[in-house]
């Protein structure tokens, strides 16, 4: 009888152990992929350094870049260069059902989802001549939207309220134009100064990019949409890749020192410059309370995780020999 009374309590502990042990796996449930691109090849990996994947597998024969999480974070979008032509495809998250959405005899190339997930933006280049088109999440029904041989253009992208596309242009030097897809008016956003890796407001009400003005080395600024209401937000010069935060408030950037690249964190006037940490900034968590980053050490090149709140960080890429880019983190 006591044997019976001795093994029904050691059940019992069993149970409970196994189900406090399962409940501390999922203390912290919020586990997204993180999704980039290193050489030739598109890569997830989780936010807790898990089920590291190459989805493209390239082997050097063919080049991927653009990629990009669908807004529901289901798929990817990306574009893939081999033979020396370049098309857009879509895939599963795990690199599955892999689809050519371009299925063009042009090369097709810088891919951008709109919000609702309706619609890409892309460029199409025909004897090196460059325009920009958009056309429906399927592939069907291209249109062209811009119609000029005395441009290159490039990278362009959606405001976040899907009304207008945003591009570059380069003319003598890099110009940012807007294009209202209802009106189809354009309008240009820059002055006389170029205009370097900007990106738009997720109010869609600001503009942040770099740039370089006589006697200074590259700075960033802020403007209204419509390229009004310039700000320099910065002054030390050598700074680079900004990017707003999720609710808009605030700006991240790199900063290239005598002591290597450190990235900071301010609000749209330039006020509070503030250091997180050394590396290169990569992308925002979907809630703005993390950051993941590139860091250099004698071990390589490894991606981080910052928590905004409290600075603890941890380690995301164990092994890295090349640079990070495109980073992205799934959405919710």
């Amino acid at each position: 009888m006591k044997n019976s009374k001795y093994i029904i309590q050691l059940l019992i502990l069993t149970l409970l152990v196994l189900f406090i042990g399962c409940e501390d796996i999922h203390d912290d449930p919020y586990n997204p992929k993180i999704l980039f691109q290193m050489v030739w090849d598109i890569y997830t990996i989780n936010l807790d350094g898990t089920e590291l994947e190459n989805l493209t597998f390239s082997s050097y024969d063919a080049y991927h870049g653009s990629p990009q999480f669908t807004p529901d974070g289901s798929n990817i979008i990306f574009s893939r260069q081999q033979n020396g032509h370049s098309q857009i495809f879509i895939m599963d998250i795990d690199g599955e059902n892999e689809t050519n959405l371009s299925n063009s005899t042009s090369d097709e190339y810088d891919p951008h989802i709109a919000p609702n997930g309706q619609l890409i933006t892309f460029i199409s280049e025909v004897d090196s001549i460059t325009n920009v088109f958009l056309m429906n999440f399927d592939g069907s029904n291209k249109i062209q939207l811009t119609n000029s041989e005395a441009r290159n253009y490039y990278e362009p992208t959606f405001s976040s309220d899907g009304e207008k596309i945003y591009y570059s242009a380069y003319e003598n030097t890099a110009n940012y134009y807007s294009m209202n897809l209802t009106s189809g008016v354009v309008s240009k956003i820059n002055g006389e100064y170029p205009v370097i890796k900007p990106q738009i407001s997720p109010l869609s009400d600001k503009i942040v990019y770099s740039t370089y003005r006589p006697a200074q080395t590259q700075n960033i600024y802020v403007c209204d949409s419509n390229g009004n209401n310039e700000i320099q937000v910065t002054t030390v010069g050598n700074c680079e890749k900004p990017k707003f935060s999720p609710d808009g408030s605030h700006i991240i950037y790199n900063n290239a020192s005598t002591e290597g690249w450190k990235v900071y964190y301010t609000d749209l006037n330039g006020d509070n410059h503030t250091f997180i940490t050394e590396g290169v900034s990569g992308a925002f968590t979907p809630d703005g309370g993390g950051l993941i980053y590139e860091s250099f050490d004698e071990d390589g090149i490894h991606l981080y995780f910052i928590n905004l709140d409290n600075n603890e960080k941890r380690l995301i890429t164990s092994e890295g020999e090349w640079e990070y880019h495109s980073i992205q983190v799934q959405p919710n």
